[in-house]
């Protein structure tokens, strides 16, 4: 089908079980009268671009059975492009450009979740698959009353602005570092250097970090952080849910306790002990 309007023209194409009538249309044998009763069918489709392309008209149509170069889905229908002009582009891009709000002061009290990387342990495969609930992790961690916790701070899901901060398990507060940066996990190397032996995977060593999110912060403060920006946490970091997290997947959680001049995390839920219960099926 192709449409002209005062902008310009342009040539799409509808698959034809979609639209039956506008085929029965097409394959009247007056041209004009065809036109027309293609215009009526699409009178109320097109009539919301009326009033962004003047003058916008059904100028003719015919039954083809080649497949448009570019095509889009809106309302379950698949509509193709089959061509358009330099004036018609221009005006669909002008139109897309002014319906973008070029203010979005409106967004900067939305609050993004910050998810707290207390430390990162790394535990061999059995070992982490033998721990149950009720079982103790050491972390590390020095649990000294005058020693503060530096940790890891991710703003955001996905694309994730992240800086590192100094926080008492028992404060509802963490003291920034520095203003939030892009964050970017470095690309581990994994070429086997020559003559190393391959290790057994019951001697996998697995890294697992300590986390917990406990606060939420709003946009506009996010953008206003520095050194020395203090946030506060929904709850002390000792009373917090930790989860266990091994390659962006939970295999735990438990809640921090203090085991001698370190922390350690008491095992509430462990998903890794289940599966280490789980008994053996033979294969058919």
């Amino acid at each position: 089908m192709e449409f002209r309007s005062a902008q310009g023209t342009m040539r799409l194409s509808v698959p034809r079980t979609d639209w039956p009538a506008l085929e029965m249309a097409a394959r009247l044998p007056d041209p004009a009268l065809a036109r027309d009763v293609a215009q009526s069918l699409l009178a109320q489709p097109l009539a919301p671009f009326q009033s962004r392309f003047a003058g916008l008209v059904l100028h003719g149509m015919q039954l083809d059975s080649g497949a448009a170069p570019f095509e889009i889905t809106a309302r379950n229908r698949r509509i193709g492009l089959q061509a358009i002009d330099e004036a018609m582009a221009g005006q669909i891009q002008a139109l897309l450009a002014s319906s973008v709000r070029s203010d979005a002061s409106h967004l900067l009290g939305l609050r993004v979740a910050c998810r707290i990387r207390l430390t990162r342990k790394t535990y061999g495969a059995s070992e982490l698959g033998s721990v149950r609930a009720g079982d103790v992790l050491l972390t590390g961690v020095p649990a000294g009353a005058s020693a503060s916790l530096h940790c890891h701070l991710s703003f955001g899901m996905g694309v994730s602005m992240e800086t590192t901060a100094q926080l008492d398990i028992d404060s509802h507060e963490a003291t920034l570092d520095g203003a939030p940066q892009p964050g970017s996990e470095p690309i581990p190397e994994h070429d086997l250097p020559a003559g190393a032996e391959i290790g057994a995977i019951g001697k996998l060593s697995i890294p697992v970090a300590f986390e917990i999110d406990s606060a939420r912060v709003r946009l506009d403060d996010l953008a206003a952080f520095g050194p020395g920006s203090v946030i506060t946490l929904d709850m002390p970091v000792r009373e917090a849910l930790v989860r266990l997290v091994c390659h962006d997947q939970v295999v735990g959680t438990g809640r921090l306790i203090v085991i001698g001049e370190q922390l350690g995390v008491r095992i509430e839920r462990m998903g890794l002990s289940q599966a280490a219960e789980a008994p053996p099926q033979d294969l058919p």
